[in-house]
């Protein structure tokens, strides 16, 4: 007897369907949103662009604000000046020269040399002071090299006692350095405090203003114990610079400038400045110091400095209006 085979039914795993899950959390974003959202940014940016031009402005008006502020203190510095150039009770400050005479003080004479003051004033009235200048500053627009002295031309020194007096002394500080220290050790006793708490270089003959007062007196102590001998100058009429005719002249800076500049087209000029301290001892001493705020030592570099060759120096005083030029050359 046979048997009835039944046929089984199995479902097909090889096609089985794939089943699809959405992510969870997933949001979406409409246009609506990304369109704000890129406003947004816009507006920003605007924004920040707005305030960038808004700083520049603010930038631009604290220059101008410096500027004025600048200028106003130019101006009042200016007008203290003129103040102090009519006071002759006041202190000779390092920018305008009053001089007066101690006389209740002790004499005092650092290099035992005779004081020069009375020969200074004879020899800048005297109406030959600019006979050994006079050939290059009489034309001063003239390039021509025929017109400058002689410097193989023997006795060949400044003209008058203030400029000889400052010229020996630079050669003799370039020949024996260290035979000063003990001059500017000395010169150190003469630094005071006046009744407004100023420091001051007070002898007999001037006062003048200081800034830092002892520690610069030290370091040029210092300077000369480390500086080696070196060669002496040359006077040079041809770099001196011209005396001029009345007393706003000496006192303007502009007008310095632009007589190097004349000098300069001929010979180059390395190096230049005025001092106003019209007691000769005293003003080498304070070139050798040289204290001046920011621009300490310049004087004494120059003065101490072994590249240059050639020297100009001349002085003058107009009323009470003192000023003595050096000009350095290689």
């Amino acid at each position: 007897m046979g048997n009835k085979c039944v046929k089984c039914e199995f479902p097909n795993f090889d096609t089985q369907e794939e089943i699809k899950t959405e992510p969870k959390n997933k949001k979406s974003v409409s246009d609506s949103t990304k369109n704000d959202f890129a406003m947004n940014l816009n507006q920003i940016s605007t924004e920040k662009d707005i305030m960038n031009k808004k700083i520049q402005i603010l930038n631009s008006e604290l220059d101008n604000l410096k500027t004025n502020i600048h200028n106003d203190n130019q101006d009042n510095e200016d007008n203290i000046n003129k103040k102090e150039n009519n006071n002759n009770n006041d202190f000779l400050k390092l920018d305008n020269p009053i001089t007066f005479d101690n006389k209740d003080d002790d004499n005092f004479n650092l290099f035992n040399s005779k004081n020069v003051n009375e020969s200074v004033k004879e020899e800048n009235n005297n109406n030959n002071k600019n006979n050994d200048i006079a050939e290059y500053s009489d034309k001063e627009s003239n390039n021509n090299n025929e017109n400058l002295i002689d410097l193989n031309k023997e006795n060949n020194l400044p003209n008058d006692d203030f400029s000889k007096y400052i010229f020996e002394h630079i050669n003799q500080i370039r020949k024996n350095p260290k035979d000063f220290i003990d001059i500017i050790e000395k010169s150190k006793s003469c630094i005071i405090k006046d009744k407004h708490d100023r420091l001051i270089y007070k002898n007999k003959k001037v006062k003048v203003a200081l800034n830092q007062g002892l520690p610069i007196f030290d370091e040029a102590i210092s300077v000369l114990k480390q500086t080696e001998p070196m060669n002496e100058l040359i006077f040079n009429p041809n770099i001196c610079i011209p005396l001029p005719d009345n007393e706003n002249d000496i006192k303007s800076k502009e007008y310095l400038k632009e007589k190097k500049e004349e000098i300069n087209q001929n010979i180059p000029i390395a190096n230049y400045w005025r001092d106003i301290i019209n007691d000769a001892e005293t003003s080498f001493i304070l070139m050798i110091v040289d204290d001046t705020g920011n621009k300490s030592g310049k004087k004494r570099n120059d003065i101490l400095n072994p590249d240059y060759k050639y020297i100009g120096i001349s002085s003058v005083t107009i009323g009470k209006t003192f000023a003595c030029y050096v000009t350095f050359s290689k």
